[in-house]
């Protein structure tokens, strides 16, 4: 729900170029935004939000809601002294009289920036363990520091790290195919 409405959100206003604007706008990142109601309303409370002045806001020139990553907008403002005032500030959005304290920051503030940037860093999957010497392959789970969300019996529900579960494959698949076995038929005896 990217908004980029020129009538709503002032681009080109004040007898200015676009272009203008363009040059002296900057763009924040906004996380810890809470989704307890529609994306639609939460947009429209974010540039109510940050175009007031008792924030440090001012013009909105574009924002970016909802985000690949859950609780994070993108906030362009037409001029870099208003982003500037609001990054200055302690931020509280007001939702159902409820107040949430947003972590503001530059774009790259150790955050990535780009949501293509974005790497999944946990996964969870299902392991049927029948396959398996149920020991050995419960020891790897943990020895590879996986969470065990639900345990079914020899179905186990697993969450951690990429790049453990991937290790944990290899791990797993060692106990089924050993290596021996396989650099015979490397071989091709």
């Amino acid at each position: 729900m990217k908004r980029q409405d020129e009538a709503q959100l002032g681009v080109g206003c004040c007898g200015q170029q676009p272009e203008e604007n363009l040059k002296r706008s900057k763009k924040i990142q906004v996380l810890n935004v809470p989704a307890i109601i529609p994306d639609h309303r939460t947009l429209d409370k974010l540039i109510i939000h940050f175009q007031a002045h008792s924030n440090g806001g001012g013009e909105v020139l574009d924002i970016e809601y909802p985000t690949r990553v859950a609780g994070r907008a993108f906030i362009t403002f037409a001029k870099e002294e208003d982003a500037d005032n609001v990054l200055k500030r302690e931020q509280i959005l007001k939702l159902d009289q409820q107040d949430y304290k947003l972590d503001v920051r530059e774009v790259g503030g150790g955050e990535p920036a780009s949501d293509t940037v974005q790497v999944i860093e946990f996964v969870s999957t299902k392991l049927d363990t029948r396959d398996f010497p149920t020991k050995a392959a419960r020891q790897l789970i943990h020895e590879h520091h996986f969470q065990i969300v639900s345990d079914q019996g020899s179905t186990v529900e697993i969450r951690g790290s990429f790049s453990s579960l991937k290790e944990l494959r290899r791990n797993l698949m060692d106990l089924v195919v050993p290596q021996s076995a396989c650099a015979v038929t490397g071989n091709g005896t």
